[in-house]
């Protein structure tokens, strides 16, 4: 059986049963000359058990390898090698199983070609491991080679009470073994894959912990948000009247749901956990119908869609019932495939009163929605973009009262605007929403009773939901999760704020290209502002409120014109989740300052909808800083740079974008000020003060702290980046100083980066990440929460871990996939910034191992090496601290990135940690 899978691994599903039947017709001309039953030689498995009974003294030199890799194919099994996302974990396990096997059979033939007179039978042992039918089959039939059979030594006589003795302690040693062997193995299945019955306990858990989670007044509406200015909400303009202004006589509702099930679902049960709750909400009046496609999935958590199956369903009165099946070949991330169903859904379903809601993995305007994991789409991203889904909900014809993404990153004002023809409302998250996304069963619960509810008071209740349903999900004391949003947005005032916005990318524009400290205060903004899980987004009223308070002058526009603009925009948010962070308020721009290579999906999504001012503006904006970081690249000096300078223009050098369709020429000296590098540092006390001319320093827009640890073979062991500390030189300047601490998780020193920092009601929430190996295979990025701390202070006490990223899944449905299906630089980008729902939590009895590049003297990288050995247990919480380094050289400085995304080093200082 084992052989059987390999061979249809490797060789397809038309061939693999060729080498069966050579090996067949080969056993069996050898088994005629060993005067063995030749019949057995057609038996995979069999045969070679048959064989090793005659060439070895025990029959355990089969029986190990033949359970180890029955066990290893049959896990590989369960998780899938040709679909789904236990598919790396599994191929992994299958080619140990190869090993396994190969190497039992090369010493199998290594005895072999012993008997028949082949010396040692070392080389017949590897070129009959290697072509099996072609050299066992010469030895069968060379007249010359006489079989004879191995002598084995008479076994020891022992009383019998000593011989039952032995052999119980040999079988208890084998189930040791095997008990060891199932163990591991069993560990990394379920953690790759877990079993239904585990998946299934855990949202069942968290379902009847939230079940009767309901709304109230913890909701931020947009008059709070307004404050005075909220007395101008009648006078202020609309691109257009509602669709639908009074539902007070509806009588139906149907609400359209187009379900991708993606890893979320195959992992975790996610889909059907949000199922469940449109089921639980049905309950509660008969007005209620959801109408979904579900797909993309291998596995379903939920009584009535059948695993890996693409159909359509109805939920209607507390059940779940399918209406039509899909063909197997149905690929839900294609534009044809959605908008077939928008257009049944509105020829079966008549309703008063239409939602429509996206569940899925989301990126936003540059990244788009959903993803399906069975049948990937071949395009050049294979995901459905906004333009595709806006073309898609346009031929359905329908105008819905709200529209929705249960999915991340898609509460933006671009996405807002171009759904503006087409509904009343928009419900998303700015942020990476959370696994379990919406909580249905309140307010939709609520719609099923009174259909003619209206839309401002449902929007009020999923909003109000959101905050306790997260906390409850988040179990941490009862803390809130306040990096959790969700906003509710009035669309035909958010076109209007859009509309308003172009005014201003227009003067933007203009402001900028007469002079470059316009620029910078447009970098730094974007720089500085709240930004989001995928670095492309930025609050947009937090952006609008540093850009105003920078423009002193007023190039860009005047205070009150500031001000009616961050005012539009506070008034197409009806609601947004009272628990998020200062500085996120409802509505995202798409502003890629950080991640300029993304923004050639913008480029493309402005074109298609036709919005040229904002267009316009960000082609010129990051030609400009494509063009100073391409003059800093080609200035680079290698032979006089440190390790630090080498390794970021390393970066720099992949974000050289200049061959880009958007890119404008003649930008090359819009900037004088070039960056620096291998900076002085000028040693003040317990401090270095960073010897940068103030032209240089006007323009910086971050600083950090480099740090390395020396190795004792002189090698560099990068401990990564941090805040610079609140010490400044006497212009206000931050200084560079290493204290001899730094980051540790649970004890274990890690290498570390800086996040984004959340003000709350409580402090700032300091994050950061840092990448380890889980239980010896998988790479994660785990991501770590500091205590708030006070609003003065720069350094938490402690902090904890929240969650992590499987790194390796991400590359195996990017670009480890791309080599198996040819979808090349999509998948690659998909993998980068299309961000799963929710982190995924450690477990007690994982194994973490923390991972560090370690670089020689010129930025070579040598290694990367895996530090630590850390068995998370039962407790709630790793602890992460600063500590001081044990005794070591260590080697740090300063990197400071300026409004062009340029990055500026210091000269490295090396001290010692005693």
């Amino acid at each position: 059986g084992a052989q059987m899978v390999l061979n249809y691994l490797l060789l397809g599903e038309d061939t693999w049963f060729i080498p069966l039947i050579l090996q067949g017709i080969t056993y069996f001309l050898l088994f005629r000359k060993m005067d063995i039953p030749q019949l057995l030689g057609f038996i995979p498995g069999v045969a070679d058990w048959r064989l090793t009974k005659e060439l070895f003294p025990r029959t355990r030199a089969f029986w190990r390898p033949f359970l180890t890799t029955t066990l290893l194919v049959l896990c590989a099994a369960y998780l899938n090698p040709f679909n789904g996302t236990g598919r790396p974990t599994a191929r992994i396990f299958l080619w140990i199983a190869i090993f396994v096997y190969e190497f039992f059979l090369f010493r199998l033939y290594m005895r072999l070609g012993k008997s028949f007179g082949k010396g040692k039978g070392i080389l017949f042992g590897i070129a009959a491991t290697i072509l099996p039918p072609l050299f066992i089959s010469l030895l069968a039939l060379n007249k010359n080679a006489e079989y004879t059979a191995p002598v084995f030594p008479p076994q020891k006589q022992h009383n019998k009470f000593l011989t039952i003795l032995g052999r119980l302690a040999q079988g208890l040693v084998s189930a040791v073994e095997a008990l060891a062997l199932i163990a591991v193995v069993a560990f990394f299945t379920v953690r790759a894959y877990p079993p239904r019955i585990l998946a299934e306990s855990l949202t069942n858990d968290i379902l009847s912990k939230t079940n009767d989670v309901t709304g109230g007044d913890k909701v931020v509406t947009r008059e709070d948000a307004m404050g005075d200015a909220a007395a101008n909400l009648a006078s202020m303009p609309a691109s257009r009247e509602k669709f639908y202004p009074d539902h007070s006589q509806d009588k139906s509702v149907v609400v359209i749901e187009y379900i991708i099930g993606s890893d979320l679902e195959d992992r975790a049960g996610l889909a059907s956990a949000n199922i469940k709750q449109m089921i639980e909400a049905t309950k509660q009046g008969s007005a209620l119908t959801f109408v979904l496609q579900t797909g993309g999935s291998q596995r379903w958590f939920v009584n009535g869609i059948k695993d890996g199956t693409y159909a359509r369903y109805i939920v209607h009165d507390g059940k779940l019932e399918k209406v039509q099946d899909l063909s197997d070949d149905t690929c839900m991330s294609e534009p044809e495939t959605l908008a077939d169903f928008l257009s049944w859904a509105k020829e079966s379903y008549p309703a008063d009163r239409y939602m429509l809601a996206f569940w899925d993995h989301g990126g936003g305007l540059s990244t788009g929605y959903g993803y399906d994991a069975l049948n990937k789409r071949d395009a050049d991203v294979p995901i459905l973009g906004v333009d595709e889904l806006v073309d898609a909900v346009d031929k359905c014809g329908l105008k819905f009262d709200v529209i929705g993404f249960d999915a991340c990153l898609m509460q933006d004002i671009e996405v807002a605007a171009a759904f503006e023809p087409y509904a009343d409302y928009f419900l998303a998250s700015e942020e990476v929403e959370g696994g379990f996304g919406w909580f249905y069963t309140s307010a939709f619960g609520k719609l099923a009773q009174n259909p003619g509810m209206s839309s401002e008071d449902f929007g009020r209740e999923i909003v109000a939901c959101y905050d306790p349903y997260n906390t409850i999900i988040k179990d941490d004391e009862g803390k809130p999760d306040t990096q959790a949003t969700l906003s509710f947005v009035d669309l035909p005032l958010a076109k209007a704020a859009y509309q308003q916005m172009e005014g201003f990318f227009a003067d933007a524009h203009e402001a900028m290209l007469q002079g470059s400290s316009t620029y910078a205060d447009l970098s730094l903004a974007g720089t500085t502002a709240y930004t989001f899980g995928n670095s492309e987004q930025v609050d947009l009223i937090n952006f609008l409120d540093i850009v105003t308070g920078l423009d002193y002058n007023d190039v860009i526009c005047t205070d009150e014109e500031g001000e009616n603009l961050i005012n539009s925009v506070k008034a197409c948010v009806l609601y947004r989740n009272a628990d998020s962070a200062e500085g996120i308020n409802g509505m995202a721009l798409t502003f890629p300052v950080k991640t300029i290579s993304a923004y050639q999906y913008d480029y493309n999504q402005f074109n298609h909808f036709s919005f040229v001012p904002q267009r316009d503006f960000y082609n010129d904006f990051f030609s400009i800083m494509a063009a100073q970081k391409k003059k800093a690249l080609d200035s680079y000096d290698s032979d006089n740079a440190t390790i630090s300078d080498f390794l970021s223009y390393v970066n720099d050098s992949m974000a050289d974008v200049s061959d880009q369709e958007w890119y404008v020429q003649g930008f090359e000296d819009y900037e004088s000020t070039p960056a620096f590098l291998n900076i002085p540092l000028i040693e003040l006390e317990n401090c270095y003060k960073i010897d940068l001319p103030q032209e240089a320093w006007d323009i910086i827009a971050d600083e950090k702290l480099i740090a390395y640890q020396k190795r004792a073979d002189g090698l560099m062991r990068y401990l990564g980046t941090d805040v610079i500390g609140g010490v400044t030189d006497e212009n206000g300047h931050p200084t560079v100083a290493m204290d001899g601490t730094w980051v540790h998780v649970g004890g274990r020193l890690c290498s570390y980066e800086p996040g984004e920092v959340r003000t709350t009601d409580e402090g700032n929430v300091f994050t950061g990440t840092t990448l380890a190996r889980l239980n010896g295979e998988n790479t994660i990025r785990l991501y770590i929460e500091w205590e708030p701390t006070d609003e003065d202070s720069t350094e938490p006490a402690s902090g904890h871990i929240v969650g992590y990223d499987d790194l390796d899944f991400e590359m195996a449905i990017g670009f480890f996939a791309t080599m198996i299906e040819d979808s090349d630089a999509a998948e690659v980008f998909f993998a980068d910034d299309f961000l799963s729902k929710g982190k995924t939590q450690l477990q007690p009895g994982d194994r973490l191992e923390f991972l560090f590049d370690v670089y020689d003297d010129q930025g070579e990288l040598v290694e990367t090496e895996a530090v630590g050995n850390l068995i998370v247990s039962n407790q709630e919480r790793i602890e992460v601290t600063d500590q001081r380094l044990e005794p070591c050289d260590v080697v740090f400085g300063g990197v400071l990135t300026d409004v062009y995304q340029r990055t500026m080093t210091t000269e490295l200082i090396e001290s010692t940690v005693e």
